[in-house]
C-alpha cells in the first residue's frame, strides 16, 4: 500500500511526547487513517459519529459547567482567606508600620489577600475619630499589602489612598489629604472603575475635608452625593455615618436644629446595634445638638440616660468630650461646681495628651466660668498656664500670641466675655489652618481678641 501522510511516524509520536501537538490530535490522525485503509473500520467509526453530540449542542451546557466551577472555586479560595484573617490581622496588630510590613513582604504568599485587605480597611476606619495616626498606618499597610496581590486590584489601591487621605485630613494635614483623595478619583477615572460604594465612600471622605476647611457648599454637595448612594445601595450604617457628617456641617454653620434632625435620624438607623460606636457617636453629637441649640434641660437628662452607654460601651476619646459636654451644660444649668470639676479634668487629660489646642479650649471655658464669677486670681492663673501648656505642645506663634494677651488682660483684669470667645474661636481656626493669623485692629492693643497683624 502506498505510504500517506497520515501514516504513524516517529516525528508525530515525537511531537505528541514533547507537547508540540496532543494526543487527542494524534487520535485524530489515526482514527482518518483507519478509516482510510479498513473498510472495517471505516464502517465503525462512521456509525459512531453518526451518534456523536454535535460539538454546538453541548458547547453552552459545558461551558455553564465550567464558569460553576471556577465560581465555586473562587467562593473556596475566598473562604480559605477569610478563615485566615483573624491570625494574619492578630499577627499585624501591636506592631509598628515598619514592622508590619516588612512582616507582610517576607510572606507574601500568606498576607497578600483581597480578604486582608478588607480588614485593614476596617481597622483604619475604626481610629477615627480618635486616633488618625492609627487610621493612617493601616491605610498605609494596605497600600503595600495591595502591591503584593498577585494580579493588581484597583479599587484596593484607590481605596488606599483614599483612607491616607482621610487620616490626613483628620490629623489636620488638609493639602495631603487633597492630594491623596484626588490621586483615589483620577485612578478610578483612569480605568474606568465603576465601583458604587467606593465612590460613595470618597464622596464622603471629599464632604468630611470640605466641612473641615467650611467650604460647607462643597461639603454638603458631596455629603449628600454619598447620601443618595448607600441608600439606594441599602446601606444604613454608611447612611447614618454620612447623616451624622451632615449634622456636623449644620452644626458648624449655625444651624443646630437640622443637625438635631440628622443626628437623631442616624441613631434611629443604628438602633438596632445600640451598642456600636457608631451609634455611641450619634447619641453623643445629638446631645451636643441639643446643647448648642439651647436645650440644656433636655440635653442633660439625655446625657444622664445615655451614662452607662458612655461607660459600657464609649472609647476614652467620647468619654472625655462626654465629660467636656457636661461641663459645659452645668455652666448653663447653674450647677457651678460640677461645671469646674469637670471642667478642671478635662484640661489636665488633654494636657496629659499634649493635646495643646483642645488643652487650650478647656482652658478658656474654665477661664470664661471665672469671669462670670468674678473669680479674677484663678482667672489669671488658668489663663497663664491656657499659655504655658499651648507653648509646650502645639506650634503656632499666632495662638500663643493670643493666649498671651488674653493672660496680660487678666492680670489688668480686662478680660471679656466677647474677647474670651474671639481667642477660643481663632483657636479653633488655627487648629485646621496653620496659616492663619491673629489680627488686631488699630487702638486695640489690650484686647486679645485681636493681635498685630504679621
Amino acid at each position: 500500500m502506498p505510504k500517506t501522510p497520515d501514516h504513524m511516524t516517529r516525528a508525530l509520536l515525537r511531537a505528541a511526547r514533547h507537547g508540540e501537538i496532543s494526543y487527542e490530535h494524534l487520535a485524530h490522525l489515526l482514527r482518518a487513517h483507519l478509516e482510510e485503509v479498513c473498510p472495517e473500520c471505516r464502517r465503525a467509526s462512521e456509525a459512531e459519529r453518526q451518534e456523536e453530540t454535535p460539538r454546538v449542542a453541548y458547547s453552552g451546557p459545558m461551558r455553564r459547567v465550567r464558569h460553576k466551577l471556577r465560581y465555586k472555586a473562587e467562593l473556596d479560595r475566598l473562604l480559605e482567606e477569610k478563615i485566615a484573617v483573624p491570625e494574619l490581622l492578630a499577627n499585624l496588630q501591636g506592631l509598628s508600620v515598619e514592622q508590619r510590613l516588612l512582616r507582610i513582604r517576607n510572606a507574601p504568599e500568606r498576607y497578600a489577600t483581597r480578604s486582608l485587605g478588607e480588614e485593614l480597611f476596617a481597622q483604619a476606619r475604626g481610629c477615627l475619630p480618635s486616633d488618625p495616626a492609627g487610621a493612617r498606618a493601616w491605610s498605609e499597610t494596605a497600600a503595600v499589602l495591595e502591591a503584593l496581590y498577585p494580579e493588581p486590584y484597583i479599587p484596593h489601591r484607590a481605596r488606599a489612598l483614599a483612607f491616607q487621605g482621610n487620616a490626613a485630613r483628620a490629623a489636620g494635614d488638609f493639602e495631603t489629604a487633597k492630594r491623596l483623595l484626588a490621586a483615589a478619583r483620577d485612578l478610578l477615572t483612569e480605568h474606568e472603575v465603576v465601583d458604587l460604594e467606593l465612590d460613595a465612600e470618597l464622596h464622603s471622605f471629599f464632604g468630611s475635608l470640605f466641612t473641615d476647611l467650611r467650604t460647607f457648599g462643597d461639603a454638603h454637595a458631596h455629603l449628600d452625593s454619598a447620601a443618595q448612594i448607600y441608600t439606594m445601595l441599602d446601606r444604613d450604617e454608611d447612611l447614618a455615618r454620612v447623616m451624622m457628617k451632615l449634622g456636623n456641617l449644620h452644626r458648624y454653620d449655625g444651624d443646630p436644629e437640622s443637625a438635631i434632625e440628622l443626628d437623631e435620624a442616624a441613631a434611629h438607623l443604628l438602633a438596632a446595634d445600640d451598642t456600636s460606636p457608631l451609634y455611641v457617636a450619634a447619641r453623643f453629637n445629638y446631645t451636643l445638638d441639643l446643647t448648642e441649640a439651647g436645650h440644656y434641660e433636655t440635653a442633660r437628662d439625655i446625657l444622664a440616660y445615655d451614662q452607662n452607654l458612655y461607660e459600657d460601651h464609649a472609647d476614652a476619646h467620647t468619654r472625655l468630650r462626654v465629660r467636656w459636654l457636661e461641663a459645659q451644660i452645668a455652666v448653663s444649668t447653674g450647677e457651678t461646681e460640677l461645671a469646674e470639676a469637670a471642667y478642671l479634668e478635662v484640661r489636665d487629660e488633654l494636657a496629659r495628651q499634649a493635646q495643646g489646642f483642645d488643652a487650650a479650649l478647656a482652658s478658656l471655658d474654665l477661664a470664661e466660668l471665672y469671669r462670670q464669677q468674678g473669680r479674677y486670681a484663678d482667672l489669671l492663673e488658668t489663663a497663664a498656664q491656657a499659655a504655658k501648656i499651648f507653648e509646650a505642645h502645639a506650634m503656632h506663634r499666632d495662638a500663643l500670641t493670643a493666649l498671651l494677651l488674653l493672660r496680660d488682660a487678666a492680670a489688668g483684669q480686662q478680660v471679656t466675655a466677647e474677647a474670651i470667645r474671639r481667642v477660643a474661636s481663632f483657636l479653633r481656626r488655627a487648629s485646621r489652618d496653620p496659616a492663619v493669623r491673629f489680627e488686631q485692629s488699630p487702638g486695640q492693643a489690650s484686647d486679645p481678641g485681636s493681635a498685630p497683624a504679621r
